[in-house]
């Protein structure tokens, strides 16, 4: 396997002599020399030396400038035979192969698309391409090719990496999920979240016309759950591969709301979720109307809405979709969030005074490590943090196990990361050391995501929401058990806001721990997809927006907790109510009710057998001066009402004839011209805006007439 000469791992550095600058000519000699800019010296120098460095410069580095710390230390490895090196690396990062074929992702130059990078260039490097975004794509590469792919295609590719993983948000208690028989067709949450089955039924609400894209990583056994019927208007194409959390999501939205199609789209790396990004920006092509999302992506930021998940989740929100998010499963005691803290000065951060070690007990030896740790320096990233994992042994002696030691840059997030597959049953210990300086009280979060383990010896309850649960607009769900759902408490486990920016989450609460056809299913990750069918029913009946469909089923929720909103349970649990499922009324009412028609006048109404008003039916016609029917006609089939001549007489003999006509005229010309007004009382101050009118005009007449004749004046004096 091919490795870059030694030569070309260094970049030249500057001669001490010319950092020293150039000196004046004559100065220190006594004489005087020419007049010449010192600035011109500097440059004429400065080009000098570029011209002789820049060749083996732009020859010699792309290959390491292009390419994580990690990655380069993979290959170098690689190079030497030192397999346990290349194996810990790629556990570390959750590395994808494919026989001989490592998956990773590629960041383009600025304003370069994927394209560019072609399909035949890649198979020349005995690779493939894999998935297209828009600034960021996957390659399938040999690991001896990747120095090469970024050095003869330094003008398409910025930076290679292993692909960024999101993680799914499943129970991780190895002995299962409480909850019935396998293969059963409605999940057991279905029945706590809606108030009243029957009314739903009667008004034929299952959802239909709505779009639910499930994200998610695998939908294995996707097929064999179609086939019997528990997921029946599913479209898309999705590999039945990568674990069946995908398909228990699915199952659970086709449980609640099954007449929504439902799009299974599998998102095991970030350039998924470009791709969808770039998809919504399009206009939403698909017509998806929610996303159910039962995953979190670390590294993304640190919590504020600033990363790129968060940007996902934007565009989505912008096409009027609603995105319904899984809150973690980080509540009970494998997180910590703390500030910079080194008293001694040793560069280890003090979980407790004088003790750089955060410990836990791996009770469940065949289970995982998954060690993620991420600090505030998401902007800058010029904070440089390794993480170290030690194990307790017999002797009393702390044994390293474990190590992450990227260099962060623009392409690498603040993030360190160790994964140890069946670590045996011991006491581990986190080491978090300082590489560069750290700004003082800086934040970071350390969290334990795997299966098996205690809790920290110091950690923290809340605080502990990730990306994109974490972003604005985003409906976010935490975990109440389903045998629980009427009073509680929590899962242990779900995760508490509030995010670090002070934000509220989660905002509900819904069912966990049910049954699927392909097995038990628990965590946030089954309580996501409850919120998202209950949500279907809800924008199944109405044509407002995602965000007003989604403050529908936030003002339904029922509270919990002493304060609302609170950080466990947010607004309370989801109960689709039925007035917001589009149920209206009892079908076995018979009795008419009374009703508004669209022209103002009292009807009457009756329940459909939809569980839904009938339309208004107007009154008869009264004579009452209105239009009680609503055919566009007044008081239609009355006698006009008889005028009394002498009463017409007697009007007349108050004011003299003449007077009375002109009057008249003058109203009459004043309406016609102003169009009477509000506050006009009828028309009955047209007459006094009438006369200022035309005393305008035959004062501008006059001023016409005097300019007019001082003109003439003047011409003949000229003559």
């Amino acid at each position: 396997m091919s490795v870059p000469p030694a030569s070309s791992r260094y970049r030249p550095s500057v001669s001490t002599s010319l950092a020293r600058g150039p000196r004046r000519p004559g100065v220190g000699s006594g004489r005087r020399g020419p007049s010449v800019s010192p600035w011109l010296w500097f440059c004429t120098l400065a080009l000098v030396w570029l011209g002789a460095v820049w060749p083996h410069a732009a020859t010699a580095t792309p290959a390491q400038a292009g390419l994580c710390s990690a990655l380069r230390a993979m290959i170098d490895a690689d190079a030497r035979g030192d397999t346990a090196t290349v194996q810990r690396l790629a556990t570390n990062d959750e590395a994808v192969w494919r026989g001989d074929l490592l998956e990773l992702q590629v960041w383009m130059r600025p304003g370069v698309a994927t394209t560019a990078l072609t399909d035949d260039a890649l198979r020349q490097l005995g690779g493939a391409a894999g998935v297209r975004a828009t600034t960021v794509m996957n390659v399938w590469l040999p690991l001896d090719q990747v120095d090469r792919l970024v050095r003869d295609h330094a003008a398409q590719v910025a930076f290679v990496q292993l692909p960024w993983r999101p993680h799914l948000l499943a129970d991780g208690d190895p002995k299962g999920v409480a909850g019935g028989g396998a293969g059963e067709v409605l999940s057991q949450g279905r029945a706590k979240i809606i108030a009243s089955p029957e009314e739903l039924a009667c008004v034929g609400n299952t959802g239909a016309g709505v779009k639910v894209a499930v994200i998610d990583g695998g939908f294995e056994k996707l097929d064999k759950a179609i086939a019997q019927g528990e997921a029946p208007h599913t479209e898309g194409t999705y590999p039945l591969s990568g674990g069946t959390h995908g398909t228990m999501c699915v199952e659970v939205v086709a449980d609640m709301a099954p007449g929504a199609t439902i799009r299974p789209i599998s998102a095991n790396s970030y350039a998924v979720l470009q791709q969808f990004q770039a998809e919504m920006k399009m206009g939403n092509p698909n017509k998806i109307d929610i996303v159910s999302h039962s995953v979190i992506w670390l590294g993304m930021s640190f919590g504020r809405h600033e990363g790129l998940a968060c940007q996902v989740t934007d565009a989505t929100r912008a096409q009027g979709v609603a995105w319904v998010n899984a809150s973690g499963n980080s509540g009970k005691g494998q997180f910590h969030m703390g500030r910079w803290r080194d008293q001694d000065e040793d560069k280890k951060h003090d979980f407790e005074q004088g003790d750089p070690t955060l410990r836990f007990k791996q009770n469940w030896g065949g289970g995982t490590i998954k060690l993620t740790l991420d600090w505030d320096d998401y902007k800058s990233r010029k904070v440089d943090l390794d993480l170290y994992l030690f194990q307790l042994t017999k002797d009393g002696f702390l044994k390293q196990v474990g190590q992450s030691n990227k260099k962060q840059g623009p392409y690498t997030a603040p993030v360190e990361q160790i994964i140890l597959q069946k670590p045996g049953s011991a006491v581990f210990a986190a080491v978090v050391l300082a590489k560069t300086p750290v700004p003082k009280g800086m934040g970071f979060r350390l969290i334990n995501l795997g299966s098996g383990a205690s809790s920290f010896s110091v950690w923290h309850k809340n605080g502990n929401v990730y990306d994109p649960a974490s972003c604005k607009g985003v409906l976010t769900v935490g975990a109440i058990h389903h045998s629980r759902y009427d009073k509680g408490p929590q899962e242990g486990y779900s995760s508490f806001g509030p995010t670090p920016d002070g934000r509220l989450k989660p905002e509900v609460m819904a069912p966990t721990s049910v049954s699927t056809s392909v097995g038990n299913f628990g965590g946030t990750s089954c309580a996501c997809p409850h919120a998202a069918g209950a949500l279907a029913l809800y924008k199944a009946v109405t044509t407002v927006s995602a965000d007003a469909v989604v403050q529908s089923l936030i003002n339904d929720a029922e509270p919990m907790g002493i304060a609302d909103p609170n950080h466990t349970f947010g607004h309370g649990r989801v109960v689709v109510r039925t007035q917001g499922s589009g149920w209206q009324c009892a079908s076995e009412d018979t009795a008419s009710a009374a009703c508004t028609t669209p022209c103002g006048s009292t009807g009457t109404t009756a329940c459909a057998s939809t569980c839904t008003w009938e339309p208004c039916v107007a009154p008869d016609e009264t004579c009452n001066g209105a239009d009680d029917d609503c055919d566009g006609v007044t008081d239609e089939g009355c006698d006009e009402p008889d005028v009394d001549a002498g009463s017409l007489d007697a009007s007349a003999d108050v004011t003299d004839g003449a007077e009375a006509d002109a009057a008249t005229d003058t109203a009459a010309s004043d309406v016609a011209v102003t169009g009477g007004g509000a506050g006009d009382e009828g028309g009955c101050t047209a007459a006094p805006r009438g006369r200022a009118s035309g005393l305008l005009w035959a004062a501008l007449a006059a001023v016409l007439t005097l300019w007019i004749r001082r003109r003439a004046h003047g011409a003949e004096r000229a003559a």
